[in-house]
């Protein structure tokens, strides 16, 4: 049984080889500065929610904001930052390693203090699910970053993503979900389904986002609906069919095929290697 992810098919359909040199051949690349950014994002916010649900019927909007202050936040995103940041080869990086802590801390803390008191009661936070689809010798695992229950018992599964710049449509007020996001949580709301037999009322991306001085943050829905998991689903297919043949082809069209964005480009484009 070969296990997927939804990272996994945003790497495939980047470039099939790469997924190969990780997948198959097992070579792990050093970690990128925005991969390391993200992540220290995203603990202040997992903590926020995980101590919101501690709470249990005592939580409120006031309450969650005392068990996470954003000062300790800001703490607990500079604490996951020097974790990864020594894994990362700064020389090749464009940005230097104290400006990314930066804006690290400014988003980790963004979202504490903007984001997330906009969203209502945790109901799961950091969710393993695993879909193991019928007549298919695949399964579809994921974690669920949270799901949320506001105002009238309305259910919200939430992703939260972090950047260096504002998403397409900020500007306007209109921000445009593309089409990796829908597809993370086309599974996600599918894996929800299957653990609680019912859809969430509703999908969304909590973007949080800083340059080199400003720092914002904005919710978007995403609307995922049935079209996206059938998408999915043809898509995961037809990954696998390609998997059990052992087809991985070069993709030197990507944006990614190059030696800054590919850890694999030397041995795979350079020297032709094969997996």
């Amino acid at each position: 049984m070969r296990h997927y992810s939804p990272s996994q098919l945003k790497t495939w359909l980047k470039c099939p080889r790469a997924w190969a040199w990780r997948y198959v051949r097992g070579v792990i690349t050093p970690p990128g500065a925005a991969l390391v950014v993200g992540k220290a994002v995203h603990v202040p916010a997992e903590t926020y929610h995980k101590r919101g649900m501690d709470l249990g019927t005592e939580w409120s909007p006031d309450a969650a904001a005392a068990a996470m202050p954003v000062e300790e936040a800001a703490d607990v995103a500079a604490d996951a930052f020097e974790r990864g940041a020594g894994d990362v080869p700064w020389e090749t990086e464009d940005e230097k390693r104290d400006a990314a802590k930066d804006r690290a801390v400014r988003m980790g803390s963004r979202y504490v203090s903007h984001v997330a008191p906009t969203t209502g009661r945790p109901i799961a936070v950091e969710r393993k699910s695993e879909l193991h689809p019928a007549g298919r010798d695949w399964t579809l695992v994921g974690y669920l970053d949270a799901v949320t229950e506001e105002a009238g018992g309305k259910v919200v599964l939430r992703d939260t993503k972090s950047s260096g710049k504002a998403p397409s449509g900020a500007s306007g007020g209109n921000i445009v979900v593309p089409n990796d996001y829908r597809r993370q949580l086309a599974a996600y709301r599918w894996m929800w389904r299957e653990g609680t037999g019912d859809n969430p009322d509703a999908t969304v991306i909590d973007y949080v986002w800083a340059g080199k001085r400003d720092t914002n943050s904005a919710t978007a829905p995403a609307d995922v609906n049935d079209d996206d998991e059938t998408l999915l689903f043809s898509l995961l297919d037809g990954m696998h069919l390609m998997v059990k043949a052992g087809l991985f082809p070069r993709n030197p069209d990507s944006w990614a095929c190059n030696a800054k964005w590919c850890g694999y480009w030397d041995r795979c484009i350079k020297r032709l290697e094969d997996v």
